[in-house]
């Protein structure tokens, strides 16, 4: 396996044409339509997230509280069937191909998404990645109502600092003379040689310039547009199941309330 050659792939929006965090809830308001109750102070948070007064750590945080008073092992057998029954089946068909021609060219995987851990890390596993990077919330005997987050949301940034101990020495020291203990958006130059990064999202910027090749899937920012068209990305426009901006925000909440 050559160790200097990845694909690097987000999920939400990417590998699917969801953000998986309100799928899971209507999957967990389909089995438990009644805790729909426990995500009401989210209709507070909103707001004090739009204001910058909450960031999207708390904002995640406060979501998980549909999950309250589970055991570990209720969230953990939730998970697994979500993923298999849910996330799986619509994952785009062309980016399944595209997964089992990289393991043929001998391409180090990596699933580096904001999703939480609990269930991302069974999606890495159904796809055959090598590493899953993902949010890390606590699952502890019985959930509590504002779950632990683990470290920082797995988001921009912090999706390359969560990189570096999976790359060969070498690189991690190469990447550490750019990204530095407290990064103020460093300017680094590509440095994962015949490696490839898939997202959709203009935060996933750092992590699509650290590759020699980027795919943008379903891009809407048209700072992301201009950049990828600027370097010559590749721009796929699969199928999703919204027409535009207010629409799929209509799916996120029709999901939050169990509704999908």
């Amino acid at each position: 396996m050559n160790e200097s050659s990845y694909a690097i792939f987000d999920l939400d929006y990417t590998l699917i044409p969801h953000d998986t965090i309100f799928l899971f809830a209507n999957y967990l308001l389909k089995k438990k339509p009644w805790r729909i109750f426990y995500i009401l102070p989210l209709l507070i948070a909103i707001p004090m997230g739009l204001l910058k007064l909450y960031g999207s750590k708390e904002l995640k945080q406060i979501y998980l509280s549909i999950l309250w008073r589970l055991r570990k092992e209720e969230v953990d057998e939730y998970a697994k069937r979500f993923v298999q029954e849910i996330v799986i089946p619509q994952v785009h068909p062309e980016l399944k191909q595209e997964i089992e021609l990289l393991k043929k060219q001998n391409k180090i995987l990596i699933l580096n998404t904001a999703s939480p851990d609990f269930y991302a890390k069974y999606v890495g596993e159904e796809l055959g990645f090598h590493y899953t990077i993902a949010t890390q919330v606590l699952l502890e005997e019985k959930q509590p109502f504002f779950a632990l987050i683990l470290g920082e949301n797995n988001k921009s940034y912090e999706k390359i600092r969560r990189l570096i101990p999976c790359l060969p020495k070498e690189i991690q020291i190469q990447l550490s003379l750019y990204f530095p203990e407290n990064p103020q958006k460093p300017n680094y130059p590509v440095i994962l040689k015949n490696s490839i990064s898939y997202s959709d999202s203009i935060a996933d910027l750092p992590l699509l310039r650290l590759t020699e090749k980027a795919v943008l899937i379903n891009p809407e920012n048209l700072e992301l547009i201009r950049e990828a068209k600027e370097k010559h990305w590749e721009i796929r426009n699969l199928n999703k199941p919204y027409k535009n901006k207010l629409h799929k925000y209509f799916l996120c909440l029709i999901q939050s309330l169990g509704l999908y």
